[in-house]
């Protein structure tokens, strides 16, 4: 028997801790903010593989979409026109994929930049 693992739960846990490092990335109320640019610099590096599983898990989603629509096991209530609103879902989906695979390349290049600063206090020289 496969596996079964709940989506929905794990979208929550992305979605609760990508809103808990919005905040603590904003120094508002109790919250400090960034307090130092090497954790800026981490920061970048781990978020680099959750973002190509977030693209990968769009882009299987839109061929299951697919998939599902050449089957025909998909309905739309009365509509016959399914496999064009199938075919928009799974075409914004690739989008999406594409849009986390392009801040993914953009996030390892400011990584790149981020790996040379330091606060001022401690450049010697």
């Amino acid at each position: 028997m496969k596996p079964r693992f709940d989506m929905g739960a794990d979208a929550v846990a992305i979605s609760d801790a990508a809103r808990r490092l919005a905040h603590a990335t904003h120094p508002a109320d109790r919250w400090p903010g960034v307090e130092y640019i090497g954790d800026l610099y981490s920061l970048a590096g781990i978020l680099d593989p959750g973002l190509g599983s977030l693209d990968q898990t769009l882009s299987q989603a839109a061929d299951y979409v697919r998939t599902e629509a050449a089957a025909g096991r998909l309905r739309q209530g009365r509509s016959r026109h399914v496999h064009i609103t199938a075919g928009a879902a799974a075409h914004d989906l690739d989008a999406a994929a594409q849009a986390l695979a392009n801040a993914r390349s953009l996030l390892a290049r400011a990584q790149g930049h981020l790996s040379s600063l330091t606060p001022a206090e401690e450049v010697t020289g």
